[in-house]
């Protein structure tokens, strides 16, 4: 049952990626800042445990790949280290869980696209969500219990919507799903980005 909870968090992750849509209905819902967006459920959840000491690097990892590149060569189980952009959806992240998206960095930002203004140019609704889905991974941080721990990234050390950053974990390669378990997670600064 525990597995199956764990799963379906990761795979709602994925799903909001691959279904987000850029229709004039879906756009402006996305952005608009009503309780009933994406960040909307979960505004009542709270953390209730830190984030492990260490998460967040002060250092870069070593042998650092794009996230397709890294994501294409390791197999289920594999270390990695990978860099990409915290987005793919208006909020990246699952409130009251250590769990965000992540985004290759081939994947140009909504308003690098002409006349595009768009608030939240991190959520790449302007891509094609299958070829979202295909460039983006989930990242979690799991308890010492292998469960995703009940904790918020978003705000932790300059993680947020659209940062740049390093990811160090294990690879979980399910189905169609694939899932980092952070072990480590670098903020890329905005004048090194």
């Amino acid at each position: 049952m525990k597995t199956h909870t764990m799963r379906t968090i990761v795979l709602a992750g994925l799903v909001a990626v691959a279904t987000a849509g850029c229709n004039e209905e879906t756009h402006s819902h996305q952005h608009g800042s009503g309780a009933g967006g994406a960040g909307g459920a979960g505004k009542g959840a709270q953390a209730t445990a830190p984030l492990p000491d260490g998460l967040l690097l002060t250092e870069p990892p070593a042998d650092v790949r794009e996230l397709a590149a890294g994501l294409s060569e390791a197999d289920d189980g594999d270390p990695v280290a990978v860099r990409g952009k915290i987005g793919g959806r208006v909020d990246p992240f699952v409130a009251g869980r250590a769990v965000m998206v992540l985004v290759d960095l081939s994947i140009p930002d909504c308003d690098a696209k002409g006349d595009d203004h768009c608030p939240t140019p991190w959520d790449y609704c302007c891509e094609p969500a299958d070829h979202l889905a295909r460039h983006a991974a989930t990242v979690q941080v799991n308890d010492a219990d292998g469960k995703v721990l009940r904790a918020n990234l978003n705000g932790a050390g300059g993680i947020a919507p659209g940062a740049d950053v390093i990811v160090r974990g294990t690879l979980s390669k399910k189905e169609s799903a694939r899932t980092i378990h952070a072990t480590g997670i670098y903020v890329i600064p905005k004048e090194q980005s």
